[in-house]
């Protein structure tokens, strides 16, 4: 069997408040859940798939930490601690200020949902406004 992998129903938004942005990220693949899976937690494939982020340093282990720039704000490096992790389900990175949320549901037709939400709080929020 191929291993194929096709794209549809692409979806993106955020909402912004006073020191506060999330930016959803969703798309309909046709995949199988261990390659996204071993997409989402190699660390050093990630700028391949997300534009936005610059080479990772680290390890995608639950409480170990890595280290980004983001092409937004190249300036700052990003230290995020891996907080929650179900294999083939849900990756989240996390700080005080900043929460990565990568995840991949089933959907009734066969498909898999993957998502990504980014959500920044704080003072942090204002380096995005650039």
């Amino acid at each position: 069997m191929a291993k194929e992998t096709m794209v549809q129903n692409r979806k993106a938004s955020s909402v912004t408040t006073t020191f506060h942005i999330e930016t959803t990220v969703s798309v309909e693949i046709i995949a199988y859940p261990s390659i996204v899976s071993a997409l989402i937690i190699n660390a050093s494939e990630c700028p391949r798939w997300d534009s936005t982020v610059i080479p990772i340093q680290g390890n995608t282990a639950i409480r170990k930490k890595i280290k980004f720039k983001s092409i937004p704000d190249a300036k700052g490096t990003f230290k995020l601690k891996v907080a929650e992790f179900e294999v083939e389900k849900k990756l989240v990175w996390g700080d005080g200020q900043r929460k990565l949320v990568y995840a991949v549901t089933n959907k009734a037709n066969g498909t898999k949902a993957f998502s990504m939400i980014d959500i920044l709080v704080g003072l942090c929020f204002l380096c995005m406004l650039k």
